[in-house]
């Protein structure tokens, strides 16, 4: 579990400097693997609203949940 919360702790840091702030939308387009349940929990660790998207959407079905995600 520390490694966990090391992991999510570095990844909240880089969505900070790269802007993301709370509140914001983040999306998350990747496999279902262990990175992307660390990416999801960094949102939340600083706020951040996610959705989590994968490469077998249509782009219609893509485009509908980049649309959710805006405030």
């Amino acid at each position: 579990f520390n490694e966990l919360r090391d992991e999510v702790a570095r990844l909240a840091g880089l969505l900070r400097q790269s802007g993301v702030r709370k509140g914001d939308g983040v999306i998350i387009y990747m496999p279902m693997i262990p990175q992307a349940a660390m990416a999801m929990l960094a949102c939340a660790r600083i706020g951040a609203v996610h959705s989590v998207v994968f490469g077998g959407f249509a782009p219609h079905e893509l485009a509908l949940r980049i649309d959710d995600i805006k405030p």
